[in-house]
């Protein structure tokens, strides 16, 4: 699956999911301080903006696929600590 596939399956627009592929393409300080030059401060700030909520989205989408089939060990620990 391609990354912007992986952005549009979280609830990204097809041009929000273009924006964040972008983003994450860029590897090096130089490219990025390119990049913010030539997209101005409202499309950094929104840019960074995309970039922390596709973050968050994975995770939970990550926690929410994740397999836990037992939570007695789990259950264990926090009985100790009440």
């Amino acid at each position: 699956m391609s990354r912007k596939a992986e952005f549009i399956k979280l609830g990204f627009t097809e041009y929000e999911s273009i924006n964040i592929s972008i983003m994450m393409s860029l590897k090096t300080a130089d490219e990025m301080q390119e990049w913010a030059k030539a997209v101005g401060q409202d499309d950094v700030l929104h840019g960074l903006t995309l970039l922390y909520t596709a973050a968050e989205l994975q995770l939970w989408d990550d926690i929410d696929n994740a397999v836990i089939e037992d939570f007695t060990e789990a259950q264990e620990i926090i009985n100790m600590v009440k």
